[in-house]
């Protein structure tokens, strides 16, 4: 058993968009059922995941880790659209079923950012569960149903050299500081 480790960093998740990831092309409405082992009570959980991977320095917008995962999901939910579905009970037997290919369906894909990089939090290993649900995006469980699937990119808030830069000048020239020395540490 793994122990578990508070995070002494204050940590801020913002979510800055969520939208629904469709397959790329149109899927008939219909309605799959599910097998009896699914259908048990006590096996319907939701599981939460986070996989962590140290992202790569790019440049070029068109590679952002955020864009390329999105693109790499439509494609997927082409294969596999029962992904970008809705489980839910039906009224009758209280069995699951999966309807697919609504117009309303996809999977929830959210981009947010945060004020730490992951090595100063360990990459998440042995976190205590409060800081990891930061990094996990929320399900909407309802009476209509749930998706089986959402994925939440999150990307590092960088602050360059440049930018620090850029900021003392604006200040500097709003505030008016021209007769005092100003020290800042890059």
């Amino acid at each position: 058993m793994s122990i578990q480790i508070s995070s002494s960093i204050p940590l801020m998740v913002e979510k800055k968009l969520t939208e629904m990831v469709k397959p790329p092309k149109h899927i008939p409405s219909h309605t799959l059922s599910l097998s009896t082992l699914d259908n048990d009570p006590y096996n319907e959980v939701i599981y939460k995941l986070c996989y962590v991977f140290k992202g790569r320095n790019v440049v070029d917008d068109d590679n952002q880790p955020e864009y390329l995962v999105k693109e790499a999901l439509s494609v997927l939910l082409g294969y596999y659209y029962p992904l970008s579905g809705t489980l839910k009970r039906r009224e009758t037997d209280r069995r699951i079923q999966l309807s697919c290919g609504s117009d309303g369906g996809g999977v929830a894909f959210t981009v947010a950012t945060a004020d730490a990089e992951l090595h100063t939090l360990k990459y998440l290993e042995n976190i205590d569960s409060d800081t990891a649900l930061k990094f996990l995006p929320e399900l909407q469980v309802d009476k209509d149903g749930y998706p089986p699937f959402a994925l939440q990119v999150i990307e590092k808030i960088n602050i360059r050299a440049e930018s620090i830069r850029k900021l003392k000048e604006t200040t500097l020239k709003e505030c008016d500081f021209s007769n005092e020395t100003v020290t800042t540490f890059e």
